[in-house]
């Protein structure tokens, strides 16, 4: 499943890789982020930033609003969706509650998740940290998923939304997690510490050094700010 994750986005070089760490860095911060922020990226290639991120493999997963700023990034936006990811006083969401456990690892902070079990409505909490799973609700929540698109064919986040994240949520129990795969040929449960490991597989495999060698959170992002 692993493979079949990392292989449905396109392949990041370094340059990349720092550009995607510092977009959702700079998102996280609360607000829509002007491409000319980019620039802070050491070791930037002279392109403009627009063109850039236009050009390069990051361009399928870069959510433009009408101003040109970008709203999101790779799973991190800050549209409204039913998967809220809190940093402190900040909420932003993501596109599907799976995103929610692979993004606190590149932000270095430990954030709460908050989404919206599609079976019964009822909120699921979790608190995720760099390094794992801290809290959970009392019940036992569980993750849906399925195997992304064929590599390749991911070419926009509305694309990704649509055949990928709408599968992939967090429901109160596994009876309704049960319930809900049912009617979904493709989709099976996972356990929410299994989908951490995969989060954390993926992070590896996606960012590798690149991630570890990059320095602290942008000034204003604590690294534990969840109460």
């Amino acid at each position: 499943m692993l493979q079949a994750v990392v292989q449905a986005f396109p392949t990041l070089n370094p340059q990349e890789q720092r550009v995607a760490i510092m977009l959702y860095r700079l998102l996280a911060e609360g607000g829509p982020v002007a491409p000319s922020a980019l620039a802070q990226v050491k070791e930037w290639s002279g392109m403009p930033a627009d063109q850039f991120l236009l050009k390069s493999n990051l361009r399928s997963l870069v959510e433009w609003d009408h101003n040109e700023t970008v709203i999101g990034f790779g799973g991190l936006t800050t549209r409204h969706s039913r998967h809220s990811l809190l940093l402190g006083e900040r909420r932003l969401s993501t596109w599907c509650a799976w995103d929610a456990m692979f993004i606190p690892e590149l932000l270095g902070v430990t954030a709460m998740i908050e989404s919206v079990c599609p079976q019964t409505g009822n909120p699921v909490r979790l608190r995720v940290g760099p390094d794992g799973i801290e809290r959970m609700d009392d019940r036992t929540p569980v993750l849906s998923f399925t195997a992304p698109s064929p590599a390749g064919q991911v070419t926009s986040p509305d694309q990704t939304i649509l055949s990928f994240c709408s599968y992939v949520n967090l429901f109160a129990s596994r009876q309704a997690g049960t319930t809900w795969i049912s009617t979904r040929p493709g989709t099976f449960l996972l356990s929410v510490a299994d989908g951490f490991t995969l989060a954390r597989r993926y992070n590896a495999a996606r960012y590798g050094a690149v991630l570890h060698g990059e320095p602290s959170p942008p000034h204003g992002m604590p690294r534990s700010d969840v109460a």
